[in-house]
C-alpha cells in the first residue's frame, strides 16, 4: 500500500472500494447524493468549503481522486483541485473485466 490517500468522491452505493487500498488509505468524501434541496447556492457554498477543507492537503505525488458517484460532486473535487493550484492528479477508474483499479495521470 501507498503511504497517500485516495479521495473516494462519493460512494452512496457503497460500492467495493477495496482495491483503492493499493493506491492509499482510503479517504470517502461523500455517502449522500446531491437533491434539489442542497444544490441551490447556499447548499453548493458547504459543499464547495467542505471539499476545499477535505483537499486542502493533497499531494499529487501521494494522493489520488477515485472518481465514484455523483458526477456534481466529481466536479466540484476537481474545480477545487484546480483552484488550489494542484497541476497534476492521479485519477483511480475501475476496470469491470479486471475488477480492480487502474491510475489516469492527469497534468
Amino acid at each position: 500500500m501507498s503511504d497517500g490517500r485516495v479521495f473516494i468522491v462519493h460512494n452512496a452505493q457503497r460500492f467495493d472500494v477495496s482495491d483503492t487500498h493499493r493506491f492509499g488509505r482510503p479517504v470517502v468524501l461523500f455517502t449522500k447524493d446531491v437533491y434539489p434541496d442542497t444544490s441551490d447556492a447556499v447548499g453548493m457554498i458547504h459543499i464547495m468549503a467542505y471539499v476545499r477543507d477535505a483537499l486542502k492537503d493533497f499531494d499529487p505525488d501521494r494522493d489520488s481522486l477515485c472518481l465514484i458517484g455523483s458526477p456534481v460532486y466529481t466536479a466540484v473535487c476537481v474545480f477545487v483541485l484546480a483552484q488550489q493550484g494542484v497541476r497534476r492528479v492521479r485519477l483511480l477508474r475501475f476496470d469491470r473485466r479486471a475488477s480492480s483499479y487502474y491510475p489516469i495521470d492527469i497534468e
